[in-house]
């Protein structure tokens, strides 16, 4: 997709494939080359800058996704601190201006990343919650009785 992101330029795509290739980059950093590493965190970097553009003029829109690249950045640096207040930061923000379903990958990489630092207990919290969330955003009327 990113060979074709600028025709997508003003659409409502562009922001959306900066953030989810963003995640995609994140995620696979530790079974690439240090020299491939390197180039995702720049792309990665340069997403994050247009992210953070589009965050100040619609906060509704894009904060909560800047927030989780952000958390799944500082992730990738060990900086656990930052990595548990931003993902708090973007759930919070998702839930607040009806992004369900990021509301639940947020809670899902914030659980994997509790699991991969051993702290089970907050983990289960969050992937119990993107559990229920995924149930909910698959299910329009999750927990209510036709």
């Amino acid at each position: 997709a990113e060979k074709f992101k600028d025709p997508l330029i003003g659409l409502f795509f562009s922001p959306l494939l900066r953030f989810y290739t963003s995640l995609a980059f994140l995620s696979s950093l530790s079974s690439v080359s240090w020299l491939m590493r390197i180039s995702l965190r720049i792309k990665t970097f340069i997403n994050q800058k247009s992210l953070k553009k589009w965050a100040s003029h619609s906060p509704v829109n894009h904060l909560h996704k800047w927030y989780l690249v952000e958390a799944e950045r500082s992730r990738t640096r060990g900086r656990d601190k930052k990595s548990l207040i931003y993902y708090d930061k973007s759930i919070e923000l998702a839930r607040n201006n009806g992004f369900l379903h990021e509301e639940a990958l947020a809670n899902e990489l914030a659980g994997r990343f509790c699991l991969s630092r051993d702290k089970r207990s907050m983990a289960v919290n969050y992937l119990l919650e993107a559990r229920y969330l995924y149930s909910k955003w698959g299910n329009p009327y999750f927990g209510i009785p036709p």
